[in-house]
């Protein structure tokens, strides 16, 4: 009897561990996909990044935040569009509000960020927050008093930003751009404006 309740009790303290400690000894959810979130922190501005897991959850990134290379403004950006991941899957590009810069970092393949070369361009105008890719074509909007507008680049395979020559749109000061996109087949950009109808 006393050998019984020995192996009883201790088959016991075996699933009390186990049920504590279960996930622990489970395998991770398989990954989905990534999310990259422009942190905008003040000075030298994060990227944070996630895996996407099958059960719904987000996972931070080893390595996360990531450097962006330019500046953020430590306030929240009135803009979903911060952020994009370019169409071929190989660059994150990022607003950098508080330098008027523009950040491309390439994807390593564990989802982890790496600033490009040389990948920090001027954003040709202040307080960039809204950037939109279709094939190579990038076009962001910077919404700065006295710079607001909306102005072109093309990324380069290797991940640099050229200025498009003759791409920019001047808009009136008190037009400030909230988001900046393009339609499904990249023939046409949508721009939001904020506080108009």
């Amino acid at each position: 009897m006393s050998s019984y309740l020995r192996g009883g009790v201790g088959l016991l303290a075996l699933i009390a561990v186990l049920a504590v400690a279960g996930p622990a000894f489970a395998s991770r959810s398989p990954v989905l996909g990534r999310v990259y979130v422009n942190d905008n922190t003040a000075g030298s501005n994060t990227i944070s990044g996630y895996d996407r897991l099958a059960d719904g959850t987000l996972s931070p990134i080893p390595g996360s935040p990531f450097f962006a290379g330019g500046a953020g403004t430590g306030t929240s950006i009135a803009s979903q569009g911060a952020i994009q991941v370019s169409s071929d899957g190989r660059y994150v590009l990022a607003v950098d509000a508080g330098s008027n810069q523009i950040s491309v970092l390439r994807i390593r393949h564990d989802g982890a960020l790496r600033l490009v070369r040389d990948g920090v361009a001027d954003s040709q105008g202040s307080d960039p927050v809204s950037i939109a890719e279709h094939d190579r074509l990038v076009y962001v909007a910077n919404a700065g008093t006295g710079g607001s507008n909306y102005t072109g680049f093309v990324l380069t395979r290797a991940g640099h930003l050229l200025p498009l020559p003759g791409s920019t749109l001047a808009l009136p000061d008190a037009a400030q751009p909230g988001d900046v996109l393009f339609n499904s087949t990249g023939t046409n950009l949508v721009g939001t404006r904020v506080g108009t109808s």
